[in-house]
């Protein structure tokens, strides 16, 4: 009897010992071959595949499994502010996909050292260094920001805001928005917005803005207005527009 059970013991402890020296041996072969040789960067326009792969922090030559792709993808939302969704997947045995969907910023502004860009609704589409490129986005100037989250809306430190948000879409809706190089939103009252550095457009409040901006946009066509070369327009009363000529302040 001990004969066989020390027969037995000797079996088990054998097939332990083989299926451990198996699990080892592949353990070893996955950390030498499943390693980052290939890194394919899907949906970007405005981003290089070089800085979307510089931004993710991974590594060709790290081990595949040990890629952290949730913190792959927050680290290409936090430095790439164009990119509103990323997402970042393994493939055996050597591939990281990198997917990304990108949105140009509609406007942005300076907070600190940093630029803030966001949409007509106030929603932060990313934060940058300042210096960075502004991609084509219209410069704000806003009342002092209390803070500027990516993916939240702007707050500001009076508690305010709903005029800009209103001030901002009815820009962004005129078919001249492209033509718009700077708004100035700090109050209700002196909202305006610059074509160039040549023409100002004083819109006196939220009031009939739409029409306003029509009017205004209308009148730099104005043959009048164009002689001028540099003039401000003041939209108040969209019924009697005053224009006064000279570069505007």
């Amino acid at each position: 009897m001990n004969a066989r059970k020390k027969s037995r013991r000797r079996s088990v402890a054998a097939v332990i010992l083989a299926l451990a020296i198996v699990l080892i041996a592949a353990a070893v072969l996955c950390a030498l071959v499943c390693r980052v040789r290939t890194v394919r960067v899907e949906g970007n326009e405005i981003y290089s595949d070089s800085v979307l792969l510089e931004s993710s922090g991974i590594k060709t030559g790290s081990f595949l499994f040990a890629v952290s792709r949730s913190a792959a993808a927050e680290k290409i939302l936090h430095r790439c502010s164009v990119v509103k969704k990323a997402d970042v997947s393994i493939r055996l045995f050597d591939t990281v996909v990198i997917r990304v969907e990108e949105q140009s910023p509609e406007f942005y502004t300076t907070v600190g050292t940093s630029t803030v860009f966001f949409t007509a609704d106030l929603r932060v589409t990313g934060v940058a260094e300042s210096g960075g490129p502004t991609y084509d986005a219209v410069r704000c100037v806003l009342p002092k920001v209390k803070r500027a989250d990516s993916g939240e809306r702007i707050e500001f430190y009076d508690g305010t805001g709903e005029y800009i948000s209103v001030f901002l879409k009815a820009c962004a809706a005129e078919e001249a928005f492209p033509s718009i190089t700077e708004i100035r939103a700090e109050s209700e009252r002196d909202c305006c917005l610059f074509v160039g550095p040549e023409y100002k457009l004083k819109t006196g409040g939220n009031s009939e803005i739409e029409l306003k901006l029509k009017v205004g946009f209308a009148m730099l066509q104005n043959d009048r207005v164009k002689k001028e070369k540099t003039a401000t327009i003041d939209l108040s009363d969209p019924k009697e527009v005053v224009v006064k000529p000279g570069r505007p302040e």
